[in-house]
């Protein structure tokens, strides 16, 4: 399995599970944590189903990240599987972190990937007015 990714590369992640209890609709969230301060940095929640889901339930679920937006670093992971409000077992620490690296060809125009500043590059940016006054 793949961890290592280039910044701005789409990411798949496929997720196997079992339903053990009858549940009333399914989510699976996608947490992302900071490498460095172990924050949670954002989660992604795709509904999964509305309908019921009978306990011994078997599926697969794959998902993707178009162009991820992470800059260079480790963003360890986390897979949980909701119902409503209910959340179930988190399950973290069974992948390797998730590694954004630079692509040594591309020339960066918003920072230095050797010494990164934040999580996130913003993809739509730009100066629409400037003014300056001497």
């Amino acid at each position: 399995n793949r961890y290592k990714f280039l910044m701005g590369e789409s990411i798949q992640f496929t997720l196997s599970y079992q339903v053990f209890d009858a549940l009333i609709g399914m989510d699976v969230n996608v947490r992302f944590y900071s490498g460095t301060t172990k924050e949670i940095i954002t989660n992604i929640r795709h509904k999964i189903s509305n309908e019921p889901i009978p306990a011994g339930t078997k599926g697969k679920v794959t998902f993707e990240l178009s162009n991820n937006p992470f800059r260079t670093g480790e963003y360890p992971l986390c897979f949980d599987i909701s119902s409503g409000s209910l959340k179930y077992d988190c399950l973290d620490d069974v992948t390797n972190p998730l590694v954004i690296v630079a692509d040594e060809s591309e020339n960066y125009r918003d920072f230095n990937p050797l010494t990164p500043v934040g999580f996130f590059s913003v993809a739509n940016s730009k100066v629409v007015e400037n003014t300056i006054i001497q």
